[in-house]
């Protein structure tokens, strides 16, 4: 009985040992932990290939920006400009003359108007100035033409490109119409020349000003648009008298006085400075024939006269000085010797009496 006990310890305690190896067996493999002789696997480290991609090269173009008219007139550059308008500005005497002229002080300015028979083409050109940078304008304007009269005409009332383009309209539209007709040249202006600067001109009063709707119309139109105004209006108003200015014979067009004063003033608003007045015309007086009157003419003459007044004084003697060095002029006429003497005054006339009559 008590040896079956002790082998029944034994047995036991076998047991325990070999569940404890299989516990730790079984843990050793759960972990994963790797033994002595196990070798550490080697890590590979992953080999990144870079990739460049080449950027492609973005080459940005960049439009100048037009320059202003005064940063042109003031430069030494060669400046194109047209004047799109009516008959305030198509005559030879009015405010684009007078514009030239001022700009004349510094530049040397080629004036083309349209040919009166065609006004397709420029064949009247006048030139201003003798020294300086070139400057072209072409006069497209037309009597009698309302803003929309070039809008189909643009190619050759502008015939080469223009720095900038002066559109003087407003005499022959309403206050209805004028904002449409304005921008239907000025898109036809831009299309053909898509980098010229659009100039507007808000034009002089009339007699009693009675177009302002139609001025304020297009200064309207014009603020809308973006597009810069001469205000060549307040500059009349502002005299006190715009009514001195404009022309009796036709209330829609100024006088001569006019004319100049919104050529200076145009000069003036593009940045010119008017240094000096306008010379004067030069004037070139002739002397007045000396007459010559007959014997009997003088005799008669001076016997009429002899009771108001003392005979005039005989010619004074000739000089001494006359026997000086200074040869005598030469003769221009037959050198044989005159056979007239000296006038020694009138010789009388006797007059003889009637004959008698018969009875």
């Amino acid at each position: 009985m008590h040896r079956f006990r002790g082998t029944d310890i034994w047995l036991g305690l076998l047991a325990v040992v070999v569940n404890i190896g299989l516990v730790v067996g079984v843990v050793l493999l759960t972990t994963g932990r790797p033994t002595v002789d196990e070798p550490t696997p080697a890590q590979k480290t992953p080999t990144t290939t870079a990739t460049t991609k080449a950027t492609p090269s973005t080459t940005t173009t960049t439009t100048a920006a037009p320059r202003s008219p005064e940063a042109l007139l003031g430069s030494s550059a060669k400046v194109t400009l047209a004047v799109l308008g009516d008959q305030t500005s198509d005559g030879e005497a009015e405010w684009v003359t007078a514009f030239s002229q001022y700009l004349a002080q510094d530049r040397k300015v080629t004036l083309n108007r349209l040919n009166p028979a065609d006004p397709t083409t420029y064949t009247i050109k006048s030139s201003f100035g003798s020294s300086g940078p070139s400057t072209v304008i072409y006069n497209g304007s037309r009597a009698g033409a309302s803003a929309n009269y070039a809008t189909q005409r643009v190619p050759f009332l502008v015939p080469v490109k223009p720095d900038f383009v002066i559109l003087n309209y407003g005499r022959n539209d309403s206050a209805s119409t004028v904002a449409k007709h304005l921008q239907a040249v000025s898109t036809a202006v831009k299309k053909k020349y898509p980098s010229a600067t659009l100039l507007v001109t808000l034009q002089p009063p009339t007699f009693d000003d009675q177009q302002k709707k139609v001025r304020t119309a297009t200064a309207a139109w014009a603020k809308s648009r973006g597009y810069r105004t001469l205000d060549v209006a307040k500059a009349f108003i502002g005299t006190g008298a715009p009514n001195s200015y404009v022309s009796a014979a036709d209330p829609e067009v100024l006088n001569s006085r006019g004319d100049s004063f919104w050529g200076e003033t145009v000069f003036q608003l593009l940045g010119g400075v008017v240094r000096a007045p306008e010379p004067a015309p030069t004037t070139t007086t002739i002397p007045a024939p000396v007459t010559t009157t007959s014997s009997s003419s003088s005799s008669s003459s001076s016997s009429s006269s002899s009771s108001s007044s003392a005979p005039a004084p005989p010619p004074p003697p000739p000089s001494s000085s006359s026997s000086s060095s200074t040869p005598p002029p030469p003769a221009t006429t037959d050198p044989t010797p005159d056979p007239t003497p000296p006038d020694d005054g009138p010789i009388p006339t006797i007059t003889p009496p009637p004959p008698a009559q018969t009875r």
